[in-house]
């Protein structure tokens, strides 16, 4: 009986941390679906590798870039995959999948390597007024980013 409970407790605990975080410390609804799954939970699990060896293979000027670029992707996933009471956990199980695994196709084209070069991939965006916007008001209110032009480059 005592080594039942000690396989028990052995267990939860690794459970608490199959994740690439903390799941004792779980809190949003998308933390405690990647945690409650092991299947997302190895997804979460692969984009943070992608994301350490990226980090890795980063000058130390852009590291900070890097990871302001992963707390926004953390971030989107809460809008991305909301998660609310109306949304079957089946549904924000398939989101997560899918978000996790785009993250961790994005971090391994990142990094290329050749003839003992190696490359990080950055990119930016610039948001600036929209010319169309100012000869046009009334498309404003149509327009996701109303008065703005975006100009993303990599």
């Amino acid at each position: 009986m005592r080594n039942s409970w000690l396989i028990v407790l052995m267990m939860a605990s690794g459970l608490a941390h199959a994740a690439s975080f903390d799941c004792a410390k779980a809190k949003t609804a998308q933390e405690k679906a990647i945690c409650g799954s092991p299947e997302l939970s190895a997804a979460d699990d692969r984009m943070a590798a992608a994301y350490h060896d990226v980090l890795a293979a980063a000058t130390p000027e852009i590291v900070g870039e890097l990871r302001d670029g992963q707390r926004a992707w953390i971030r989107g996933m809460g809008v991305k995959c909301a998660g609310g009471t109306a949304q079957s956990s089946t549904v924000l199980a398939k989101c997560l999948l899918d978000y996790e695994s785009a993250r961790t196709t994005d971090l391994q084209k990142m990094v290329l390597r050749a003839n003992g070069v190696t490359f990080v991939w950055r990119s930016t965006t610039v948001t600036t007024p929209d010319e169309a916007d100012r000869a046009y008001p009334e498309l404003r209110k149509l327009e996701r980013n109303a008065g703005f032009g975006t100009l993303s480059a990599s």
